[in-house]
């Protein structure tokens, strides 16, 4: 069988989320992991900090 696709940035996307979960290993909060993958992936904006001056 021959396919002109490949699940290969799949298996990249699988594999690097895989290397955070290692990085971030004990981190508590599963929405900041979450929102760390989805802005790495540019599918999640950041937002602006404002610090008071």
């Amino acid at each position: 069988m021959k396919y002109n696709y490949s699940n290969g940035l799949i298996e990249g996307i699988n594999n690097y989320i895989k290397v955070l979960k290692r990085i971030a290993f004990g981190c508590r909060s599963f929405v900041r992991m979450r929102n760390r993958i989805l802005i790495s992936h540019n599918l999640l904006k950041k937002k602006k900090e404002y610090r008071a001056a």
